[in-house]
């Protein structure tokens, strides 16, 4: 799975996609990049507001809507997009 870092927001662990710590933040101007070690050592990256403040070492959570993320095989090819209006569908990735 795929999600670019503009797509990413900043949420309560509770609700995250998911959740980790703040390796890097990266200022700037009126943006910046929040570099995320999750759980499971996958790095996520998360454009901010370049006022946000966030501190190396703490623990973020974050969230992307359904229809954002990218979702790829075995081999790296990107899996063709599915119509995520469909409810029971949007329900059932929502949930993994």
């Amino acid at each position: 799975m795929g999600i670019r870092p503009e797509h990413c927001s900043l949420a309560d662990q509770d609700t995250a996609l998911l959740s980790g710590t703040v390796e890097v933040v990266e200022h700037l101007g009126e943006a910046g990049l929040v570099y995320v070690q999750a759980d499971g050592d996958e790095l996520f990256v998360a454009r901010v507001t370049g006022d946000t403040a966030i501190v190396t070492g703490s623990s973020i959570g974050i969230h992307a809507r359904v229809e954002d993320y990218y979702l790829f095989d075995q081999n790296g090819q990107a899996r063709r997009r599915l119509d995520v209006d469909n409810e029971p569908l949007r329900a059932q990735l929502a949930t993994g």
